[in-house]
């Protein structure tokens, strides 16, 4: 009866090592897919002719990098995907600051306010 004890619970463990790196897995694919909208809706904010739609792009692209920032900050740092994946965030972040200069000069100065409010809603809600 013990070896079918044991036996369980290695079962058990192996199920719950896969489990655990399932849910890395899909953590991962989280962090990219919110790193492709967050590119995604930075190519509309520098692409759009309309300030108000730029500002809402380039809010919503803050609002993916924080999310990912966050999110990459609770990996292990030595992980493959997570030094990639801060890599591509940072280049997202260079760009997004770059594309609020541009939108800034060519006379739409509200487009800077996205990073002055991280976190907070530019409404007040």
């Amino acid at each position: 009866m013990r070896d079918t004890h044991a036996a369980s619970q290695d079962g058990l463990s192996v199920e719950l090592a896969s489990q655990l790196c399932r849910s890395l897995q899909l953590g991962l694919e989280f962090l990219g897919t919110e790193l492709q909208m967050a590119e995604a809706f930075l190519n509309l904010a520098e692409t759009s002719r309309n300030p108000t739609a730029s500002r809402q792009n380039l809010r919503n692209t803050v609002t993916a990098l924080d999310a990912v920032t966050r999110f990459i900050e609770r990996l292990n740092g030595e992980l493959l995907q997570r030094q990639r994946l801060a890599r591509r965030a940072t280049e997202l972040g260079q760009r997004l600051a770059t594309t609020e200069l541009r939108l800034q000069s060519r006379g739409h100065p509200e487009e800077s306010n996205s990073d002055a409010g991280r976190g907070e809603d530019p409404h007040g809600r």
